[in-house]
């Protein structure tokens, strides 16, 4: 017998012939289909991610491999500090680092299941409002050749245009108002 669930992380015993062996999770792919993953296969990940709004638009940078745009940031390195990943991982995707004031936004955790590399996750992810970048002129307009298609402002308003996921559109939207 096997459970069903009908959320993302949601967590069930699969039995055969009434023994236990083994917890499955839920993990949603960019498109939105689920996948039911082993428990002992997810891998766990503290990430940060940083929304820089200047002049009523949002700095993104593009997936090149969805073509989802996203907010720039990645995972936490061992022996990093939050804030050292967020300045890291803007200057690697967006050629700018974070100046001014960072402050913490939300957080929240999801179960992600990567397609292309069939790698699923549980990611712990930490959002900051990044006060302002150095240099706009470094911008990586032409991406990073790795992890980011392009680095671009993105105007608030066409946020409902882009193929990004609703719940970084509402951070985006929320941290606009503030």
């Amino acid at each position: 017998m096997k459970a069903t669930w009908n959320e993302s992380g949601k967590a069930g015993w699969q039995k055969e012939n009434g023994t236990i062996v083994g917890m499955k999770i839920v993990c949603t792919d960019f498109h939105g289909k689920k996948h039911f993953v082993d428990a002992d296969k997810l891998t766990n990940r503290l990430s940060v991610y940083g929304v820089c709004i200047v002049n009523n638009a949002v700095l993104l940078i593009q997936d090149p491999r969805s073509l989802r745009w996203e907010l720039p940031g990645g995972g936490v390195e061992v022996g990093e500090t939050p804030e050292h990943t967020l300045a890291r991982e803007f200057i690697e995707e967006t050629g700018t680092k974070p100046t001014g004031y960072i402050t913490f936004i939300k957080e929240w955790e999801e179960y992600f299941f990567d397609v292309i590399s069939q790698q699923a996750w549980h990611s712990k992810r930490i959002f900051f409002r990044v006060e302002k970048i150095d240099n706009q002129m470094d911008l990586l307009t032409q991406g990073n050749g790795e992890d980011s298609a392009r680095a671009e402002f993105v105007p608030i308003e066409k946020l409902r245009t882009l193929n990004i996921a609703s719940n970084i559109k509402q951070l985006i939207r929320t941290s606009s108002t503030e």
